[in-house]
């Protein structure tokens, strides 16, 4: 009899457990049956008011379509008006062609529009690449960086005041700066100074002087020659000038292994100045230079 009734029970609980979970499987179907019916009816709005809005757009699009045609019927009586005006003038006849155009339903060519001038006025930049957002914040710390470091050799350009943007004020403060032994900062100055657009020699010269002190004997050379074709006219007033670009261009040249070029560079200084025992000196110096050369490119 306990066995029995531990049967009946354990069969009466599988039969509620079934029963539960047919019960729950039905909720489940019922409610996602009312859920479509809920989406249906949503996506039903939906379209009704799409198609609402788009009925009323047609009909707005509809009375454009009218206005324009009025404009054009006007415009087309205007040009035909002067055409049949400027047709008296010359003996021809075009309003037969703007009558065929008007009848198949084309629209005749509007009149020319004047002419204009649209003016635009970009933001300066100190980056190539355009601007972004992303990149804002990197670029200004790139530019304080390089500001920071323009201001420890000496000299920035946005700081000058405006009395100070001067091509001579510039020159006495490169001098300054190349005595001081700071040579960058003379670059600097100099560059500066020849930027505003100024053509005194004195810039060029005393920058080849900076540019020989740090080892750039490309530019000091460059800026030499610069200097000497400004020294015009050649007058005894800027020999001694010219006489220290001569010395400055041959030394330079000579450094770099041109022993001929610098030799006939420092004679042309020793014959603008031939009581400077210094530029004897610095021939003399050359010419062993260059005869020392010859005796060791001679061995085998």
């Amino acid at each position: 009899m306990r066995e029995n009734v531990i049967k009946k029970i354990h069969e009466f609980s599988e039969l509620k457990t079934k029963l539960l979970s047919e019960k729950k499987i039905e909720l489940n179907r019922l409610a996602v049956k009312e859920q479509i019916a809920l989406d249906t009816e949503h996506r039903k709005k939906i379209q009704d008011i799409i198609e609402n809005e788009k009925k009323e757009a047609m009909k707005e699009l509809e009375k454009w379509k009218i206005s324009q045609l009025s404009k054009v019927k006007e415009g087309s009586d205007i040009l035909r008006r002067e055409l049949t005006s400027t047709s008296r003038v010359y003996n021809i006849n075009p309003t037969k062609q703007i009558n065929i155009n008007i009848e198949a339903g084309m629209i005749p060519m509007p009149l020319p529009r004047s002419k204009g001038t649209i003016q635009i006025n970009f933001t300066p930049r100190d980056f190539p690449t355009p601007k972004r957002e992303s990149q804002e914040q990197e670029e200004e710390e790139w530019l304080k960086k390089q500001a920071e470091a323009r201001r420890k050799i000496g000299f920035v350009a946005e700081d000058l005041r405006p009395d100070e943007l001067d091509p001579l004020w510039l020159k006495e403060k490169g001098d300054s700066f190349f005595k001081a032994g700071n040579y960058l900062a003379a670059i600097s100055a100099f560059s500066h100074g020849i930027k505003l657009g100024s053509k005194m020699p004195a810039l060029y010269s005393n920058r080849a002087a900076a540019q020989f002190a740090i080892g750039n004997l490309k530019k000091c050379v460059e800026d030499c020659s610069i200097a000497l074709d400004l020294f015009t006219p050649k007058i005894s007033a800027n020999a001694l000038s010219r006489a220290r670009c001569h010395a400055r261009r041959g030394t330079a040249l000579c450094k770099m292994g041109l022993y001929h070029q610098g030799i006939g560079e420092l004679r042309a200084a020793v014959d603008l100045q031939p009581d400077n025992d210094k530029l004897r000196m610095d021939l003399e110096k050359a010419r062993a230079m260059v005869d020392a050369s010859f005796t060791a490119d001679d061995l085998d």
